[in-house]
């Protein structure tokens, strides 16, 4: 029961100015409170089911008392996403799709839902053609939004549409050219990891040549792939190059076991 009727209840008993019917209505209201239910504000709703979502509960009573909640508050677009999430947790794709779809419909701008309703036709369903249009549908509204497209572009990695990923960071790059070094380094290690050492060579050279002289990730991912291609004596100068830019320790430790393998050999 929350804080705050707890309260209320009491104070009611205190002052002694109610009928024996009266505790019953404040009971009956904390009720609802907790449930979701119409005599509640969406607010209300909101925060209860938040709370059961991050660790007071479990998504299945956080989708119960939204789906209560939905009932006295159709229009509320921050409760239908919530229960995406809900629903999504619970493993019940189809609830989910159908409360993201109506959180679009109800805030065409807020690119959250779009990006999970993409995310849930690709990763759970194989349905690329659909997260692609779902994702068109979000690029249309926010013609320059950088951010969503860097979520979509780690969506796409994430799910296993490598090649969407590498597209779509490649699109950043252009469209937001103070950054592009990095979009590219994205895209580098994209085509690294699937054994496209040209390809990530070109893009990671790149981002080398543009990106902060501070960055010891940019000279060490340049080298690792480097030593995949059998070019040793680049490969040891760029991971000495990262060395001397102070990397975290687990990089150092990485950059001098790959360094100490190349001068082994």
């Amino acid at each position: 029961m929350p804080k705050e009727n707890r309260g209320h209840t009491t104070y009611f008993f205190k002052i002694g100015r109610v009928s024996p019917v009266f505790p019953v209505f404040f009971l009956l209201l904390a009720a609802a409170v907790q449930a979701g239910g119409a005599g509640t504000t969406a607010e209300q709703v909101h925060g209860r089911a938040r709370e059961l979502l991050e660790g007071k509960g479990t998504a299945a009573e956080a989708l119960v008392v939204l789906e209560e909640g939905l009932r006295a508050h159709p229009k509320a677009e921050a409760l239908h996403r919530l229960a995406g999430i809900a629903a999504f947790r619970e493993r019940k794709v189809e609830r989910a799709r159908t409360a993201f779809e109506a959180a679009i419909r109800l805030k065409p701008e807020e690119p959250f839902n779009y990006l999970k309703l993409a995310s849930l036709h690709v990763c759970e369903r194989a349905d690329v053609k659909s997260a692609d249009q779902v994702l068109a549908r979000l690029f249309a509204v926010q013609p320059r939004d950088v951010a969503s497209r860097e979520e979509a572009a780690a969506m796409w990695a994430e799910c296993g549409e490598t090649d969407r990923a590498i597209s779509l960071w490649l699109a950043l790059a252009r469209l937001a050219p103070s950054q592009a070094w990095m979009y590219r380094f994205k895209a580098g290690q994209l085509y690294h990891a699937g054994g496209r050492y040209q390809d990530a060579r070109s893009l990671l050279g790149r981002a080398l040549a543009d990106g902060p002289k501070s960055s010891a990730e940019l000279p060490a991912q340049l080298g690792a792939t480097l030593a995949r291609m059998g070019e040793k004596k680049e490969a040891a100068r760029l991971f000495r190059v990262a060395l001397a830019r102070r990397p975290d320790l687990a990089l150092r430790q990485r950059l001098e076991t790959e360094l100490g393998a190349l001068q082994a050999r």
